[in-house]
């Protein structure tokens, strides 16, 4: 029997983080690979390469960003652990500081062209055969909506389009939401579009679904009389964010059960709301 061997605190730390990004490390080291499996490859072999664990971390920019102490410090380890670790908030990549970098608008255009021309080509889709549009807009910077974007392409089946807004109104932050275009189900636009999809179903870019979540929400609106459905939405701390949108008789409408534990939202789904 073989034995599997137990995650170190360094393989646990770049697991359960957000700037470690498995399909995106395997793009570059032509390693499929699970996410632990990723990680422990990228120790090995990645951090001495020099490859990239995130699409928002580029590990030479963040090692001229150091000091010099904390360069010697870091020595020829892991960038990406050192940051952790010390919960550092230096600019991880030039996008988030261009100006910082050196990068004129010219020069970041030509950066990102250059950049993300290893991702794999993106087939022709039908537009015809979309059903669902999953709407997405990037206001701010791009980290929550990449990966909102992404955990929404990773979960939807065929006949759903994500059509990622980009209305950040600049360059550096808003060519960086063309990663998303690896996933064939995306859309990115700049300005105005109109969904492929009868169905509009709105994602805020905190927002990250998972599993079967757009499923319920559109089969709720075969229903008679339902025009609109909403999903339970959970807050970081377990408690909810949202089960629909109440609306009293006196007020303004507000977040069902905000702050309430979300086991108390179980029988929400059966309720039936009145709204104009």
């Amino acid at each position: 029997m073989r034995l599997r061997r137990r995650p170190t605190e360094q393989e646990e730390l770049l697991v359960g983080s957000d700037l470690f990004d498995e399909q995106w490390y395997g793009a570059q080291s032509g390693q499929q690979l699970d996410r632990l499996a990723a990680v422990r490859h990228y120790l090995d072999h990645g951090v001495g390469s020099g490859l990239s664990p995130h699409p928002l971390f580029e590990p030479g920019y963040v090692r001229r960003r150091l000091g010099p102490k904390r360069l010697a410090r870091l020595g020829a380890g892991d960038p990406l652990t050192f940051v952790l670790r010390r919960g550092l908030t230096v600019p991880t990549h030039p996008l988030l500081a261009p100006a910082a970098a050196g990068l004129v608008e010219g020069d970041l255009a030509a950066w990102i062209r250059e950049r993300y021309a290893a991702w794999p080509a993106r087939p022709e889709r039908d537009r015809g055969q979309v059903a669902v549009s999953v709407v997405l807009t990037c206001a701010q910077a791009p980290e929550r909506a990449l990966a909102a974007g992404r955990a929404a392409a990773e979960t939807v089946g065929d006949g759903v389009e994500i059509l990622v807004r980009d209305a950040t109104g600049g360059a550096p932050d808003g060519s960086v939401l063309d990663a998303l275009l690896r996933f064939p189900a995306v859309r990115v636009v700049r300005g105005e579009a109109r969904p492929a999809g009868e169905i509009v179903v709105l994602l805020h870019d905190d927002a990250v679904p998972h599993g079967t979540w757009l499923d319920p929400l559109v089969a709720a609106l075969d229903a008679s009389g339902v025009l609109a459905a909403a999903p339970l939405l959970v807050q970081p701390s377990g408690a909810v964010e949202s089960a629909g949108a109440a609306f009293p008789v006196v007020g303004l409408p507000h977040p069902l059960l905000r702050d309430f534990p979300v086991e108390d939202a179980a029988a929400a789904g059966a309720l039936r709301l009145t709204a104009l």
